[in-house]
């Protein structure tokens, strides 16, 4: 899905030399991805990462295996216009991602954001409510 860059450039005049040679990721391929802020503990304290993460069933697993010292602070679903429909890509942030399975016992990730939830398109998305399992809710406490 993506390369890593570690010994490309970005040139501008924008920016310091300090900024200069810096690496970067291209995505190669036209997919949604989630941008994640995460803390870390160091010590007492925490530092925020930031992943980018290619696939819900990594997103599962990073989910799970949040603990004392390590804790998803927001998610942002990334996509590509032709998925939210707008023609340009839009980074929203994720208010809650559930996986559900329908009456064909099939695991299908639900995706909401502001005024919209994301599935599978081209599985049926006749779920018993009873059957959706939440990974992850958005808590509007300020930190992000």
């Amino acid at each position: 899905m993506n390369q890593e860059h570690g010994r490309s450039m970005i040139f501008s005049s924008l920016f310091n030399d300090d900024f200069l040679a810096r690496p970067f990721v291209r995505q190669t391929v036209m997919c949604p991805w989630f941008y994640l802020h995460a803390e870390v503990r160091e010590g007492k304290e925490f530092v925020g990462e930031m992943l980018m993460v290619s696939s819900f069933d990594s997103l599962k697993d990073i989910l799970e295996q949040q603990h004392d010292s390590f804790r998803i602070r927001s998610i942002h679903y990334v996509t590509p216009g032709f998925v939210n429909k707008t023609g340009q890509w839009c980074m929203e942030p994720l208010l809650e991602a559930s996986e559900a399975i329908n009456q064909d016992g099939q695991r299908i990730p639900i995706l909401t954001v502001a005024g919209r939830s994301y599935s599978q398109l081209e599985i049926s998305t006749e779920i018993d409510p009873a059957n959706v399992k939440v990974l992850f809710t958005h808590k509007a406490d300020g930190h992000d």
